[in-house]
């Protein structure tokens, strides 16, 4: 598990390379079965009917949107936080912080 700062290059490629570490974390973490149980459990929780593709899309994004707090990323730089971190700190501390592209990569792991 790891926090990536990664300095931005310009423009379209800046936001590749950006997407390219965001698809590679969020891969990692979606073959983690503690990544996998904490989602079930909130689904769960969230009381999505089975099957219902859009409840538990909502239950999770809901269970993200009152755990990550926003932080904005310092200018030209790009923090990428490993979903599983940010899940530890949650578990640990019942809060976290991050900006929209952990708060988009810990929804989608």
């Amino acid at each position: 598990m790891n926090a990536l700062y990664v300095p931005l290059l310009e423009g379209s490629a800046g936001t590749r390379q950006t997407i390219r570490s965001m698809q590679r974390l969020v891969l990692e973490a979606t073959r983690d079965p503690d990544v996998v149980r904490q989602a079930e459990l909130v689904v769960h929780e969230g009381g999505a009917p089975g099957g219902d593709l859009r409840s538990e899309a909502e239950s999770i994004f809901g269970w993200v949107r009152r755990h990550l707090t926003y932080r904005r990323d310092p200018t030209a730089q790009q923090l990428l936080r490993d979903p599983r971190l940010l899940l530890t700190r949650i578990r640990d501390e019942g809060w976290a912080a991050g900006n929209c592209a952990n708060h988009a990569m810990l929804t989608a792991a």
